[in-house]
């Protein structure tokens, strides 16, 4: 019953997140930025700072440093995973751990993005509230980097409706910014393991068919490196080793299951994946 009850506490990391997010006022949206370098994370910094967005940092993975072989064994990764894809590891750690915060989080829903990211406008706050406005009732997800031939598809759907088109099936899931509901971090936190392929991918297509819909608000800024194989240099914030945050199984400690059955309950009453 002790191991029990020590295993129902969630591990630091995610508590760490979840603190992030739960720092933001009840009715504002909590807004992350994966961020694995100092300069990336100033760069972006400089611009959310120009379009009046605050953000706070979650701490990314680097792939390139993890135990690829691990992780498989351990259930995290699938035996058919290149694990010579170093950022496809690290971003598929970064996300799904933060998954696990959003969850953990008193917020409906949170704002992630990379620390990459352009803003299209210099009214990002103002337009993300419009999007939001705009998005149906129960829906789970909005991709806000959808690309150019990707929201121009979503839209040649039903070009007369005002509220946001819907992803199309071929539209990755973006990983460089988007809006996710707590009860969809759970869906998909439980659907995405064992990880198969690069997370943007394999999240496309588990989300077709759900209310996961498309907008432009930011652009992913062209990269002269490849951010998976970029050092952190904070060790206080460092996620070294990100694949003790599950049990010998492969799975997300329990905690998480309990988390998301509540926040299935006390979220928005949204459909699940």
């Amino acid at each position: 019953q002790q191991q029990q009850q020590q295993r129902a506490e969630p591990p630091a990391k995610t508590k760490g997140i979840t603190a992030v997010i739960n720092s933001f006022p009840r009715f504002t949206v909590p807004a992350v930025v994966t961020s694995l370098h100092p300069d990336a994370l100033k760069g972006f910094q400089q611009r959310a700072s120009k379009v009046g967005l605050a953000a706070g940092r979650v701490p990314a993975t680097d792939g390139w440093r993890v135990n690829g072989s691990q992780l498989v064994e351990r259930g995290l990764l699938a035996p058919e995973f290149d694990l010579t894809q170093g950022a496809a590891i690290g971003q598929a750690l970064t996300h799904l751990i933060l998954f696990e915060g959003i969850i953990s989080s008193a917020h409906d829903y949170v704002l992630v993005l990379n620390d990459s990211v352009q803003f299209l406008s210099s009214a990002f706050p103002a337009e993300l509230e419009d999007v939001i406005a705009a998005a149906p009732s129960g829906w789970n997800a909005v991709l806000l980097g959808c690309s150019e031939q990707g929201l121009a598809a979503a839209k040649a759907n039903n070009p007369n409706s005002k509220e946001l088109p819907v992803k199309p099936k071929d539209e990755p899931f973006s990983l460089d910014g988007y809006l996710m509901r707590r009860a969809t971090a759970a869906a998909l936190l439980r659907a995405a393991i064992p990880i198969k392929a690069p997370l943007d991918v394999q999240l496309g297509n588990l989300v077709n068919g759900a209310k996961v819909y498309c907008a432009r608000l930011i652009s992913s800024q062209v990269e002269t490196t490849d951010e998976g194989s970029q050092t952190d240099t904070g060790d206080d914030e460092s996620l070294s080793d990100p694949y003790d945050e599950y049990d010998e199984s492969g799975k997300a400690d329990d905690t998480h299951e309990k988390d998301a059955e509540s926040a299935g309950e006390n979220g928005s009453g949204h459909e699940e994946l």
